[in-house]
């Protein structure tokens, strides 16, 4: 299935969305991706919207627990960006 434009805009500010709050709590992507049970480099992929590689919900949710910050507030944050 191939996405839109716009599809891809929004997966990429979901992940610029999701580094601003990272870098607001002093967080390492590799540290990050420890507590949430995933490579560092899988992580990466996943923000940075890298093609074939769209984050799964589950990790969405994960990432959001560990940040402390709701999915809807970065989808929020992702769509005002656009």
């Amino acid at each position: 299935m191939f996405m839109s434009d716009l599809e891809d805009k929004k997966i990429l500010a979901l992940g610029k969305a999701i580094k601003m709050e990272m870098v607001g709590q002093d967080l390492t992507q590799k540290v990050l991706a420890d507590k949430i049970g995933i490579h560092r480099e899988t992580l990466s992929r996943y923000l940075s919207g890298a093609a074939g590689y769209n984050m799964p919900i589950g990790i969405l949710f994960q990432i959001s627990n560990t940040l402390g910050v709701s999915v809807q507030d970065l989808v929020e944050r992702a769509e005002a960006r656009l």
